[in-house]
């Protein structure tokens, strides 16, 4: 006999085979736990309409899978505060449900550990359900609760893998993208933002986002209540709602999770995970999380550490590498820690091929025996090829705060180059005594004749006599000059006394003045002056120039037997003044130092004609001083031609002329230390 109102389901034979046979399907698949469960859910049921729905933060649901409509997710919230299965076969019940045209509602809640966590429904249009199904659907939310167990265990496989991954990061930028994709994984997020705190200023700053707007972010950041999530202990599921840390994202995703980022005791930044919906990560996840926010915390201050370490290493190779002496740092065992540039030219070796190396045989003249020995020295070596040099080697420990020596430094000091300085000198003072030797004794030599002889000598003698004197004197007071001035460079800045000129008209001036005294002279010589434009006015000390001019004019008269040419010419930024002879030129090899101090070309005319090697260093002082630079231009055997500048617009305190000229103004000197 049937009965008059039809039922759904199998014979009761077979609901216990079919649940075994689901258990074991769930065991053999579990990638495909949920889609597995719905299938065997709907046989069991004898329906098609079956779906898996979670619970959200608000009470609200989802559907997550499943054949079911998704305007039930009111009927699944609603199993959230209930323990047993909800059953709606009334219209009235069904018509709340929203599922018109059903005839029979049924919805169990799924747990995890006593916790409520989402639902599973199903809803017949054929038939109603009973008390076999509410007890179908009872071990089905045990079976869905079993499968969110496994999902939970997957993510304990996301966080070992996001900790391996984690423990393998080097860089920065990959440290937060490594971190953003493991809490992602873990928790089931779509996406979010990793915000650090500054480790010297300790301010937050957004370092990685992902998925959510910029505008958002930084809004976020800077609210006030998002900052106290730094000083969470653990985890928190927070929604994008109004008067929340979160309310700017209100529309860019349904929920977020907090991972605050602590390392012993300290905040040291935040990970904040985007959740795709409305639900809460279980209780496991969120342990997982805290795990996860844990080891990042210590990878980021590890990677700050490095970071710092590096930076550390960086400043003392650049220390190391900007002294001129050789440097090689060891271990206490002879492994190479640095080599600094001027030893890695001195020995033949490389600082990044020899770093690790032991230094036994790659220092010659039993330097790796100081290092391996601890012999501090000094010890005398000489070294180098072609030109051997003499240094002073010596060797320094390298202690931690405790006095504990870790390493040790072999510095060798190069003596030559302060050997040569002092044979400078020495040749500078001998210059220095014959040169006032020379006039001294002609002056003295004129002088005792004329007080003899006087009487005696003829007119042209007695004014030859009193023209070398005059001559000699003025020798004496330019060498005394170029000494005061050496002397005064030493100790302080050139002190210039500038004053707006006409440089063409001062050349000039000089040049005329030059070639009067000249045609007093029994050979007297050619000095000429040329210039492209009649008028230069220029911001410039007078008596320095005149200075430079006069070492320049007597080089070119020394070493040359024809003319001197003295020229003058305006370039857009600069005044330049040339001075060019015709006479032997000078070799390519000495043009670099032919401005430097004590230095003279080495040749026999250099010798015969004299001179104490400090006249062109003066000169390049003095114009540079000027904010101007000097150079020499020479063709061997055809002459040379020796050429400085001086700025056209700038003063010498530094200010700008702004196109006026100067020359229709009073001169006003100005003093320039």
């Amino acid at each position: 006999m049937r009965n008059p109102e039809r039922r759904i389901g199998t014979p009761a034979g077979d609901e216990h085979t079919q649940l075994s046979t689901t258990v074991a399907a769930l065991g053999g698949d579990p990638d495909n736990a949920i889609p597995i469960l719905l299938s065997h859910a709907a046989n069991l049921l004898g329906t098609r309409e079956v779906g898996l729905f979670r619970v959200g933060l608000t009470g609200g649901a989802s559907l997550v899978a499943g054949t079911i409509a998704g305007e039930l997710a009111a009927f699944a919230a609603r199993t959230r505060s209930s323990t047993r299965p909800l059953l709606a076969q009334t219209s009235d019940a069904i018509a709340a449900a929203g599922a018109a045209g059903a005839r029979s509602i049924l919805a169990a809640p799924v747990r995890l550990r006593h916790r409520p966590v989402g639902a599973l429904v199903a809803v017949s249009r054929t038939g109603t359900f009973d008390n076999r199904h509410v007890a179908a659907i009872t071990t089905l939310a045990d079976l869905a609760g079993l499968v969110t167990h496994m999902a939970s265990t997957a993510a304990v496989e996301n966080l070992v893998a996001a900790g391996d991954t984690l423990g393998t990061v080097l860089e920065h930028k990959q440290l937060l993208e490594a971190l953003l994709d493991g809490a992602c994984r873990v928790l089931g997020g779509n996406g979010g933002f990793v915000c650090l705190l500054e480790e010297d200023t300790h301010k937050l700053h957004t370092a990685l986002f992902r998925t959510l707007p910029r505008e958002s972010v930084e809004a976020t950041l800077a609210n006030p209540s998002f900052a106290a999530l730094l000083h969470e202990s653990a985890p928190r599921v927070d929604a994008p709602v109004p008067h929340s840390p979160f309310a700017t994202l209100e529309g860019s995703c349904l929920g977020l999770v907090t991972i605050p980022l602590r390392a012993e005791g300290r905040p040291v930044g935040l990970v904040c995970a985007a959740l795709p919906e409305d639900s809460a990560p279980d209780a496991t996840s969120l342990r997982l999380a805290a795990v996860l926010g844990q080891h990042a915390a210590t990878a980021v201050r590890l990677l700050w550490t490095q970071s710092a370490t590096a930076t550390r290493e960086a400043e003392l190779k650049a220390i190391v590498a900007s002294f001129p002496d050789p440097i090689v740092v060891s271990t206490l065992t002879g492994e190479c820690v640095l080599i600094n540039p001027a030893a890695e030219m001195l020995f033949g070796i490389s600082n990044d091929f020899e770093r690790g190396r032991s230094v036994i045989g790659r220092l010659p003249s039993g330097l790796d025996e100081m290092l391996l020995s601890g012999d501090h020295g000094p010890r005398d070596v000489t070294l180098g090829t072609p030109t051997p040099e003499h240094f002073v080697a010596s060797v320094a420990r390298v202690t931690t705060k405790d006095a504990r020596e870790i390493g040790r430094v072999l510095v060798l000091h190069n003596k030559s180059k302060e050997e040569q300085a002092e044979k400078a000198h020495a040749d500078f003072v001998a210059v220095i005594g014959h040169e006032l030797r020379t006039p001294l004794t002609l002056i003295k030599g004129f002088v005792k004749t004329l007080v003899r002889r006087v009487r005696d000598m003829p007119p042209e003698s007695v004014l030859e006599a009193l023209q070398t004197i005059d001559d000699q004197s003025q020798n004496l007071e330019h060498l005394i000059e170029d000494l005061l001035f050496l002397s005064q460079s030493e100790k302080s800045e050139t002190r210039l006394y500038c004053e707006w000129s006409d440089m063409v008209g001062f050349v000039r001036q000089y040049v005329t003045g030059t070639c009067d005294r000249l045609r007093q002279r029994s050979n007297p010589r050619e000095v000429l002056f040329r210039s492209q434009t009649m008028e230069l006015p220029l911001h410039f000390d007078r008596t320095k120039i005149e200075q430079v001019l006069s070492h320049l004019v007597d080089n070119a008269l020394k070493y040359s037997q024809d003319k001197v040419i003295v020229e003058v010419n305006r370039h857009p930024e600069f005044a330049e003044v040339s001075v060019t002879d015709f006479g032997i030129g000078i070799y390519s090899g000495d043009l670099e130092a032919i401005f430097d101090r004590f230095t003279q070309v080495n040749s026999t005319s250099t010798r015969e004609h004299g001179g104490t090697g400090i006249g062109l260093y003066i000169c390049r002082r003095l114009i540079e001083a000027h904010g101007g630079r000097i150079w020499v231009e020479s063709t061997l055997g055809r002459g040379s031609t020796f050429r400085f500048t001086i700025p056209l617009d700038l003063a010498v305190d530094g200010s700008s002329t702004g196109g006026q000229n100067p020359l229709g103004e009073a001169a006003a000197s100005r003093h320039l230390s």
